[in-house]
């Protein structure tokens, strides 16, 4: 009778997560100690370009783009053999792979655990191919003159400040044109800048 009550409990339980995991925005995946993926929510199937039913069963290599699939494998390895493991628990940008092999950057949060004797690990994985380019436009756009493009002055700065710090030899020509000024006080930055 307690078996009876504890596989209902966690039949419960795993009802809960997948109602859970289906509505989330971010890919939920987890995976067995062979590498093989044991779940895959809808997000994951947008994310990755995969179905369900074409990711579970496979090896999760197919979203880790070739190059980091042996520190992978390494990584899954020693926490199946119950070694401490270094990205459990934290937030780690990491390149992912979709289906037509394209790589694109996940903001990643990695969870290891047992269950029934057996090693599982799950992965919660954002997109932030958008965030990541917003960011450099804003970096380009504060270090950039939006007339010329070219550097602004705190660039210059810094670059000077570099230049210095290593003992490069510098030139700097400064040019001034006369009643500019007037100018874009009289007609306007946009007329000024035209």
């Amino acid at each position: 009778l307690e078996a009876q009550r504890l596989a209902t409990v966690e039949a419960d339980g795993q009802r809960r997560f997948d109602a859970v995991a289906e509505s989330a925005a971010d890919a939920i995946i987890s995976a067995d100690g062979s590498n093989r993926i044991l779940s895959w929510n809808r997000a994951a199937e947008r994310m990755f370009g995969y179905t369900t039913d074409e990711a579970v069963g496979r090896p999760l290599n197919m979203i880790i783009p070739e190059r980091f699939q042996p520190m992978h494998e390494a990584g899954l390895r020693n926490a199946a053999a119950g070694l401490p493991t270094k990205l459990a628990g934290l937030l780690v940008t990491v390149p992912a792979l979709r289906r037509d092999g394209t790589e694109f950057p996940i903001e990643l949060s990695l969870s290891h655990w047992r269950e029934s004797g057996e090693h599982r690990f799950g992965a919660i994985c954002r997109d932030i191919t958008k965030r990541l380019e917003n960011e450099a436009r804003l970096k380009h756009a504060a270090e950039h003159d939006s007339l010329t493009e070219l550097a602004n002055r705190t660039v210059l700065k810094e670059r000077l400040a570099q230049a210095s710090d290593q003992g490069l030899p510098v030139s700097l020509i400064m040019i001034d044109l006369d009643g500019f000024k007037d100018v874009n006080d009289s007609l306007g930055h946009a007329a000024g800048d035209e």
